[in-house]
């Protein structure tokens, strides 16, 4: 039976990161890659009890906040203070990890002479009419940015695996030392679904993205999960000299970083092609088959939390991780293959979120919570404590990435369905914040009290940043986005944030610069 993991449990693909730092300690909970219900990840399977308080955060440091060392907890001063100059500060990687570009690629030579990159960064897409970006900074500056981010974000986390030949390299989601209930955790499928994503969408701006690509493939291949084997284990960990599964909890595989990985596997096939040492649309459409048949639900094809769970699991069957809501992805799987289910797929999960935002906890609001469940034939927020902790119910660290995925969807394919449910959360965080993006709290209550009531004091980079994105299907918002982006792309010094944060970001600010663009047939 898979074990839940807060944060980076199984939540539904290591989902949120909960990491937030109590008041004069050091690292408390935060819900990076999580999957299962017993299992520890980012921090504590989050319970809020490492918080001051469990209705109220009063922790001091928000786990993202980084805007300068006195604001911030000992673990992320004491990163601002060393500059984040080391790929590892002060948590080296050790004799397996050898930093970026260690391992031999030896099929570097014979892909670059297949080509270069056919949608090289920037790529400058036209979204839906009457969508917008940041009109205050020229478009090279927005790109140039973007660029920028990236460069930090991969000389922080891409590590490659030592002594492997062809290369690996992975996603170092825990060099903060926020999975702090798992011992020697590095890797989990979510944040390798990100950097897939941006080695893909970054190439062209960066040289080695496709030998990047192919050495997160490998790790891919090296990493199934033991269930559904097209799919990857969702957390690793190291093992005497060896990068493995986590044999405690981490072999079955998380929702989201399936979907990112084998979104990434066709990008990639229309970045490179796939005549070279990977087949990257095989790849790809064979996740596809092992995501209809492991994560899609038989009857209404609701996205599971993971391979984990079977349709006859009293507790798990019936539930969905609103984190995992990726309408764009699963329009893009369709059109590479309409028989398995993923249209169905897409109209429940718009069904589910669209209900959800104009009824109870989320009217006034729009935000969603982390978990919900069908009961009595009606989908409705979780209880608290039903998977990661006291705000299962809540707009929380997997909630916030709502914003993001469905103002993607709607930015790059003008589906307008769930345009009042973004508009209302667009609405709700402006008037929240007064305008002012470092009022974004981390967390809204849905279910557990007044709705849209914060019970955090503190802002987050990964609450905030996917307002960025929403934030652009309304030109309302202008002033709005501007603003966030001076603070999302240009006030968190990457050395002052965390892997959850700093990652959603790049993401984030890759589609409000008008890159990000979808992968076709």
């Amino acid at each position: 039976m898979p074990i839940l993991s807060s944060s980076f449990a199984r939540a539904a693909s290591p989902p949120a990161l909960l990491l937030a730092l109590a008041a004069v300690a050091a690292v408390a909970a935060l819900p990076a890659c999580s999957n299962h219900a017993d299992e520890t990840s980012e921090a504590a399977p989050t319970t809020d009890a490492n918080v001051a308080d469990a209705d109220t955060d009063t922790s001091s440091a928000p786990r993202d906040s980084g805007l300068d060392a006195s604001s911030l907890g000992p673990r992320d001063a004491a990163l601002a203070d060393s500059g984040g100059g080391s790929p590892h500060d002060g948590a080296l990687p050790g004799p397996l990890d050898a930093g970026p570009g260690a391992g031999a690629d030896t099929d570097a030579g014979a892909d670059a002479s297949i080509g270069g990159p056919r949608r090289p960064f920037p790529q400058h897409v036209t979204y839906a009419t009457a969508s917008i970006r940041p009109n205050h900074r020229t478009q090279a500056q927005l790109d140039d940015r973007v660029a920028t981010l990236y460069r930090q974000w991969k000389a922080r986390y891409l590590v490659d695996v030592a002594n492997t030949s062809p290369r690996q390299a992975y996603v170092f989601y825990n060099l903060e030392n926020s999975s702090t209930g798992t011992a020697g955790a590095v890797s989990c499928s979510e944040g390798h679904g990100y950097g897939m994503l941006l080695a893909a969408y970054l190439a062209g701006n960066d040289g080695a993205a496709r030998a990047d690509f192919n050495a997160l493939s490998r790790f891919y291949d090296a990493h199934r999960s033991s269930i559904e084997p097209t799919l990857m284990g969702w957390q690793q960990v190291r093992q005497g000299a060896n990068v493995v599964n986590n044999p405690s909890g981490g072999t079955d595989s998380a929702t989201d970083g399936d979907l990112d990985i084998a979104y990434a596997f066709l990008v990639a096939d229309n970045q490179w092609g796939s005549t070279g040492t990977i087949d990257y649309r095989a790849k790809g459409v064979a996740m596809l088959r092992g995501i209809s048949h492991g994560l899609l639900a038989a009857s209404d094809k609701h996205l599971r939390l993971g391979d984990w769970v079977r349709d006859t699991d009293v507790t798990y069957g019936k539930a969905t991780r609103t984190s995992d809501f990726f309408l764009g992805h699963l329009k893009a799987f369709e059109a590479f293959d309409g028989t398995l289910g993923f249209s169905q797929a897409r109209t429940t999960t718009t069904a589910i979120a669209s209900a959800q935002m104009a009824s109870g906890g989320s009217s006034a609001t729009g935000l969603l919570p982390d978990f919900m469940t069908k009961a009595s034939g009606a989908w409705q927020p979780v209880a608290s404590g039903f998977l990661e902790g006291n705000h299962d119910g809540d707009y929380h660290y997997n909630a916030c990435r709502v914003p993001w995925r469905l103002g993607t969807f709607e930015l790059t394919t003008g589906d307008r369905t769930l345009h009042p449910g973004l508009a209302s959360v667009n609405a709700f965080i402006r008037r929240a914040a007064n305008d002012n993006p470092h009022n974004v709290k981390a967390g809204y209550r849905v279910s557990t009290g007044t709705p849209g009531q914060s019970y955090a004091n503190y802002e987050d980079l990964s609450f905030t940043a996917p307002f960025l994105v929403s934030a652009g299907i309304d030109p309302q918002n202008q002033a709005w986005m501007n603003s966030l982006w001076d603070t999302v792309a240009e006030g968190f010094p990457t050395a002052n944030s965390v892997y959850f944060g700093n990652s959603i970001r790049v993401l984030s600010v890759l589609v409000a610069s008008g890159n990000w663009w979808v992968p076709v047939p």
